[in-house]
């Protein structure tokens, strides 16, 4: 096998997305579209957070890839996480008073970069779980390339897509991106990325120990451990 990580196929349209796009994808409209995708989202990341805590409690950091407004923050705290937040767009939403007060009530750490440009100075130290949330590995360039960059044996990869096997994730990513392409001439490609995370998983086996699958009516959540 290379030693090289070759991205999955798809088209060069997944990882040419306009900032615009992504605020789209942010917008209340938006996520109250795809609520359920969100809820099946939030409860699997529940488990697995659950299920490293009470196995192997080593785990202190959850690191969100695509936060939007700081998506699970609350779950990271309750589970007694620290929480980074991987978000361009934070550097204009969020003011300095509100990132003071942020800090102040919660262990978070807020990276105001595209995924490129991060690097192991912005994260903390220590065992992560890094997050890549409500399907945004697709629409980041290089993404494993990226990922092997930035995660450390030990760590834990979580990567969430859309469950393309389910009729009903297939009619609402038709609804979606129908409306965002209507509202906000966003085309994201959507059929593109059906199977993508089957090729994620098969080439993440180069520097994950184990991979699971979990599929949901909505979601199908891949999450790796780095060896």
């Amino acid at each position: 096998m290379s030693k090289t990580l070759q991205k999955p196929q798809a088209d060069s349209r997944l990882t040419n997305i306009s900032n615009d796009c992504f605020a789209a994808m942010q917008s209340k409209m938006s996520l109250a579209m795809t609520n359920a995708y969100h809820r099946e989202e939030m409860a699997v990341i529940r488990r697995i957070l659950g299920d490293i805590t009470e196995q192997d409690g080593g785990i202190e950091h959850v690191v969100a890839i695509g936060s939007g407004d700081l998506r699970y923050l609350d779950v990271a705290h309750d589970f007694r996480k620290s929480y980074t937040a991987i978000e361009p767009s934070l550097a204009t939403e969020l003011s300095p008073s509100e990132t003071a007060e942020l800090r102040h009530r919660f262990d978070i750490g807020i990276v105001a970069k595209k995924l490129e440009d991060v690097t192991q100075d912005d994260l903390p130290q220590g065992r992560r779980l890094f997050f890549f949330l409500f399907n945004v590995f697709p629409y980041i360039p290089d993404a494993l390339e990226l990922q092997k960059k930035l995660v450390r044996p030990g760590d834990v990869v979580v990567v969430s897509g859309w469950n393309n096997d389910s009729f009903e994730a297939r009619r609402l990513q038709d609804i979606y991106y129908e409306h965002l392409g209507r509202e906000f001439k966003c085309d994201l490609a959507a059929a593109l990325t059906n199977g993508y995370l089957d090729g994620v998983e098969k080439q993440a086996q180069q520097f994950a120990s184990t991979a699971s699958r979990v599929k949901c009516r909505t979601t199908d959540i891949l999450t790796l451990k780095v060896k």
